[in-house]
């Protein structure tokens, strides 16, 4: 899956990326629930037989967040601006562009994955404090949903990769080694709608996330539909 962000007065929402040619596909078991396989996408260096390693999925700080309120953007009509409360002393102010898309109705309350560890940024004179994870296709943007039971401020991980106690990296790290770029081709929905990440599903204590459209591209909240010419 293709995770691309598109600069918004700041360019942490960003580069777009394009998809790793490995495609295998979830499968149904018997009974009707999905299966997830996994194939290695990573090239072999030409130089030895051992794989690259896999991009650094365990460095970001992806948590489960709830939106405690929703407010226009004074100065911009695009614009959101939201506490979300991950879990911390404080809930997070982040900017958002869903403004576009979602009413403030439908956000306020809702629980959602928001990854923490960016460095803060001024957007539209607003100071925010991370971004919200959404997935989009050419008509239309939706939230990656969390299982009901999920724990706010958990940290969403990944099957099969190592989530050490000394990560995520630092906000500082993770811009300097351009983390999120080197991770955002590995990211897709799959025709179920479950977001994976090398063909393995987000995870929370309370089971997989989800979202309303399969075969998407997970995006920042900054992602707008593309519109058919």
């Amino acid at each position: 899956m293709k995770l691309s962000l598109k600069k918004k007065d700041a360019d942490i929402d960003g580069v777009k990326t394009a998809k790793p040619k490995p495609s295998p596909d979830s499968t149904v078991s018997s009974n009707g629930s999905s299966k997830f396989s996994f194939t290695s996408p990573f090239k072999k260096s030409s130089k030895s037989s051992v794989e690259e390693g896999p991009p650094p999925i365990a460095a970001l700080e992806i948590r489960v967040g709830r939106i405690s309120s929703v407010a226009n953007h004074e100065r911009d009509d695009k614009l959101y601006c939201m506490d979300v409360d991950v879990g911390e002393d404080e809930p997070r102010k982040i900017a958002s562009g869903l403004r576009s898309v979602m009413s403030a109705q439908e956000l306020e309350g809702r629980a959602v994955l928001v990854l923490c560890n960016l460095k803060p940024r001024k957007i539209a004179k607003f100071e925010s404090h991370g971004t919200i994870l959404c997935a989009s296709n050419d008509v239309s943007v939706k939230l990656v949903a969390v299982p009901v039971d999920a724990r706010v401020g958990e940290r969403v991980t990944v099957p099969g990769f190592v989530f050490g106690s000394d990560e995520p990296l630092s906000e500082k790290k993770v811009e300097k080694e351009k983390v999120f770029e080197k991770v955002a081709p590995y990211f897709k929905t799959n025709q179920f709608g479950v977001p994976e990440f090398c063909h393995r599903p987000l995870m929370t204590s309370a089971g997989v996330c989800t979202c309303a459209i399969g075969n998407a591209s997970p995006s920042s909240d900054f992602v707008e539909p593309r519109k058919e010419q």
